[in-house]
């Protein structure tokens, strides 16, 4: 794979590159994936302003918008797609900042004695689940205010008493598996199942 992207200009030439292929299979699109994913985890990488976060996203769809126009249908169907990612992106920024005019700050959690649990799966594992609870919006602060990706991870964290590092690196590598997209969660409904079934027999 080539360097980790530092730039918006350097992030789509690498992407040009694999769009200006006469022939493309879904390894350029995973590879186009992989490329967008290391930029944006780079860019969530620090606690910046959510505001600037979301500019950049939409410059850079824009950026792609414009470039799709030029190419071939093929090299224009890999923008496409590389602009429904960063649509993903934007809407999950969007949610982070929640209210308007209202400071996307994470929460202070509450005074306790320590973790209510203990977690005895891997990191993947809890961060597959929490991706997928993150994606339905169902989690919220008390208040009903929406919670950003960044403060989900903090109050599982909290609850279970474990520190996952560099959480938008670790979900980039989920996001790029090929096989067993969802393992956890296959087992977490493997066992429910189950569950159902010695409740009924």
């Amino acid at each position: 794979m080539k360097t980790t992207p530092k730039t918006q200009q350097e992030l789509v030439r690498q992407i040009l590159e694999v769009a200006h292929k006469p022939l493309q299979s879904a390894d350029d699109y995973f590879e186009a994936r992989s490329m967008l994913n290391a930029y944006l985890a780079g860019m969530y990488g620090t606690e910046s302003d959510a505001v600037c976060r979301l500019r950049e996203l939409r410059q850079l769809h824009l950026a792609f918008q414009i470039i799709r126009r030029q190419l071939a249908p093929q090299g224009a169907e890999l923008c496409k797609f590389c602009m429904g990612m960063l649509d993903i992106e934007i809407d999950m920024v969007n949610r982070q900042l929640g209210k308007p005019g209202q400071e996307a700050s994470c929460p202070k959690p509450d005074a306790s004695p320590g973790p209510l649990l203990a977690w005895k799966g891997s990191v993947s594992q809890l961060l597959e689940m929490v991706c997928a609870l993150f994606s339905t919006g169902l989690i919220t602060q008390k208040d009903g205010s929406t919670l950003n990706f960044i403060q989900t991870i903090k109050a599982f964290e909290a609850f279970f008493g474990i520190k996952i590092q560099e959480p938008y690196k670790r979900r980039g590598i989920l996001f790029e598996r090929k096989r067993n997209v969802t393992a956890f969660l296959d087992y977490l409904k493997r066992a429910y199942q189950q569950s159902v079934k010695a409740s009924v027999g």
